[in-house]
């Protein structure tokens, strides 16, 4: 599963978690981080602006600068209880968000330029979802198998099959050791 939620007061995408151990603005990776980078930065390296180290944007007050116009949220500012942490904690769903402009109210007559800045960086965020790996867990007798957990070796992160036995899991180019579970089923990995 995969989301975003649009926000403006900077020009960034942010990713999980959003939230710290410790409650401070530090560095607060998800066992998905090299997901979440990934996705983030085909948002920002798709935007005219927003991947550029010293972006043109007219801003009334200082623009922060983001490496590659990405974030993680606790290194920006440390949010308790954001929806990008609930959504990947609970439901194994990819959320980032995108703070599209310094701008906290744009003028009507800006809305169509902010459209054509973030057009393209929208399509291609889009298409991420089709990075990684989906199929079925079915059982002997091709019969799916529903909340089977779907384990991917060296990430402590699984997910679990749907209705119909059937599951997404985002990843980023490379081999992986899957392990397909269910209870009374012995597992199977590839």
């Amino acid at each position: 599963m995969f989301s975003a939620s649009f926000h403006t007061g900077a020009l960034v995408v942010t990713y999980p978690f959003d939230d710290s151990p410790s409650g401070m603005s530090v560095y607060s990776s998800t066992p998905d981080d090299d997901v979440f980078r990934t996705i983030a930065k085909a948002y920002s390296e798709n935007h005219p602006q927003m991947h550029l180290a010293n972006p043109k944007m007219n801003c009334s007050r200082p623009l922060r600068r983001f490496t590659d116009g990405i974030s993680n949220g606790a290194a920006w500012k440390a949010i308790v209880g954001g929806m990008q942490d609930y959504n990947y904690l609970h439901s194994s769903c990819f959320e980032v968000t995108f703070e599209l402009s310094c701008c906290k109210y744009p003028l009507p007559t800006a809305l169509a330029g902010e459209w054509e800045n973030n057009r393209e960086a929208l399509l291609q965020y889009i298409e991420q979802v089709h990075t990684g790996v989906s199929g079925f867990v079915l059982d002997s007798a091709s019969s799916p198998l529903t909340h089977a957990s779907i384990a991917v070796a060296g990430i402590a992160k699984n997910v679990t099959t749907a209705e119909f036995g059937d599951y997404w899991r985002l990843l980023v180019p490379g081999d992986y050791v899957m392990t397909a579970s269910a209870d009374g089923y012995v597992p199977m990995t590839q």
